[in-house]
């Protein structure tokens, strides 16, 4: 959701432009980033979340804007596990966790980064 805003942003010069514009229109068949807010009236939380693959691929090109969203989004993981880190039963070590979904599965592009995550705040 965070790289279509990116390119609505992007759109009408609020933010720079962003290669987010051209690989998430092209992903999903559109012409132009007009017909976003028709492709969303329709989309299923699934449709959204399968576009998270693109932002990561757009960020490892460099791409400012996609690199922050990858960083918000890791910065909202280190929040999580901090908050989890804070609450649990002292000395109830090791605290486990579940990594699941398809950014977070084995060869996902999130696992690696959220695993050195764990280990550097465990």
């Amino acid at each position: 959701m965070e790289g279509l805003r990116a390119v609505a942003r992007a759109a009408d010069r609020r933010d720079p432009p962003t290669l987010l514009t051209s690989t998430l229109l092209g992903a999903l068949d559109l012409s132009d980033v007009q017909d976003l807010v028709s492709w969303l009236a329709r989309a299923s939380k699934g449709e959204v979340s399968a576009l998270a693959p693109l932002v990561l691929e757009v960020a490892s090109k460099n791409d400012s804007t996609a690199k922050g969203i990858l960083l918000s989004g890791l910065s909202a993981v280190a929040l999580h596990l901090d908050v989890i880190q804070e609450t649990w039963p002292p000395g109830e070590y090791p605290i486990p966790l579940a990594l699941v979904g398809g950014l977070l599965e084995e060869g996902g592009p999130l696992r690696r980064p959220v695993i050195e995550m764990v280990l550097y705040k465990g």
